[in-house]
């Protein structure tokens, strides 16, 4: 029996640490199919490569070799996927990949497959996105918070990333409601034997080899001020011809449209100035905060059910 372990991320939920100190140090228990980073892994990572196409396509391209990989690398008994690709996890923010398109390519391979999401509390995400990258746009120009802000709860593109009961009602329409498995990242934190409970009857295997196994690790982790402010190393800054053109509005509407074009895009890019800078990211305040809670709060009493969670849990975390 062919069974697979999806886990779809979310970003910012400790998947790389997972990756690359518990799910690669599994494999002679279970068939860790990726992804890892490269340094690490040049086979788990050459999955990402491969899947890149399909998934920029939404399911269109590259499917023959992804098929060819996936078709070679599959065993009898549980194989694990980790691959926040699936759900998108850009700073950049994308649209979702639909579940159902992920069902039929994966579904002809597996007699079962179960699929893992971690999610994070969305105040706590969108700061985490912003602090990683998100603050940059295409240009490298630096997006203020109310921008970004505004973005993730307004854009009919990008509030569905945050809109976590949704998400997990289309995997579970997709994929069948005792086969969608939620995880807090707050347990990762706080509760971890709860959280590695959790793993071990996903996994089929014992909690205690699974904490000795991952012990404290926590990979990726961000250089931060005494407050808690994430530090973002900006490396390419953008050039002064191209933040004139974006002060113009006519300009910048025929810059926004030309840029589409890859040749476009491409020597823009190449005309930003290479830079060694630090910014403080500061962390959100106490309006922007409550800001973001109130716009998911409706999101999230329903998230209460989805999850068969308790009022209590989902306060501590700042859900509610």
């Amino acid at each position: 029996m062919k069974k697979l372990i999806l886990h779809v991320g979310y970003p910012k939920t400790g998947t790389t640490s997972l990756q690359n100190s518990l799910f690669l140090k599994l494999n002679n228990k279970i068939n860790y199919l990726g992804i890892a980073k490269a340094p690490r892994s040049d086979y788990h990572h050459l999955l990402r490569r491969v899947l890149r196409p399909w998934l920029a396509s939404e399911g269109q391209d590259g499917r023959e070799e992804l098929n060819l990989l996936l078709d070679d690398r599959i065993n009898s008994g549980i194989n694990l996927m980790s691959e926040e690709c699936f759900i998108n996890s850009r700073n950049n923010l994308g649209p979702l990949i639909d579940p159902f398109e992920i069902k039929r390519l994966l579904l002809p391979k597996f007699d079962s497959i179960d699929i893992v999401i971690v999610i994070r509390n969305q105040v706590e995400l969108i700061y985490a996105l912003y602090a990683n990258g998100g603050l940059l746009d295409k240009y490298g120009n630096i997006l203020n918070t109310d921008d970004y802000i505004n973005m993730c709860l307004n854009d009919k593109k990008y509030r569905p990333f945050f809109s976590f009961s949704d998400v997990i009602e289309k995997y579970k329409s997709a994929f069948g409601n005792n086969k969608v498995h939620v995880l807090f990242f707050e347990d990762f934190l706080f509760n971890k034997d709860q959280y590695y409970d959790k793993w071990a009857e996903i996994l089929n295997t014992p909690q205690d080899f699974l904490l000795k196994v991952m012990g404290d690790s926590h990979l990726h982790k961000k250089q931060k001020t005494s407050d808690g402010s994430y530090i973002f190393k900006i490396k390419i800054q953008p050039n002064k011809i191209k933040k004139f053109i974006k002060s113009i509005p006519f300009t910048q509407s025929v810059f926004m449209r030309l840029s589409k074009y890859k040749i476009v895009k491409n020597i823009s890019l190449s005309a930003n100035k290479r830079t060694n800078k630090e910014l403080k990211v500061e962390l959100f305040n106490d309006a922007e905060k409550l800001r973001i809670k109130k716009s998911f709060f409706k999101d999230n009493l329903i998230l209460l059910k989805v999850t068969n969670s308790d009022e209590v849990k989902l306060k501590k975390y700042n859900y509610l």
